[in-house]
């Protein structure tokens, strides 16, 4: 699911920016600097995004195990974080970003200057 969604929110971003893009690459910019820049994006979502959900995961395990167990259930557990796996994540969902975006940011730059720039 996060292979997709990052690659949807680069191909969207690159349609979306298809001007900027052309104007980019019609005063000098190369095909492997457009890539690069598309690339990096990415890369900062998956550190964002990875940053944003551990934060909203161990909240969301605190108010879970301390208000609504107790709450709702009457009883609750003692809360315990897999050190491991929450500090593995960003190294895992970086690369995977960073992939999901490659094709995306090819296509971005494969697009004709002139045809970009036409509509502008």
């Amino acid at each position: 699911m996060a292979i997709t969604g990052v690659f949807l929110a680069v191909t969207t971003l690159a349609a979306e920016r298809e001007r900027e893009i052309g104007a980019l690459r019609a005063i000098g910019a190369s095909r492997s600097q457009v890539r690069r820049a598309l690339v990096i994006e990415a890369g900062m979502m998956g550190g964002v995004a990875s940053v944003l959900g551990l934060a909203a995961g161990i909240v969301l395990a605190m108010v879970l195990t301390w208000v609504v167990n107790p709450a709702f259930f009457g009883w609750t557990i003692t809360l315990q974080f897999p050190r491991l796996p929450l500090l593995s994540t960003p190294f895992w969902i970086i690369p995977v970003a960073l992939l999901a975006a490659w094709f995306p940011a090819w296509r971005a730059s494969r697009a004709e200057i002139a045809q970009t720039i036409r509509e502008e």
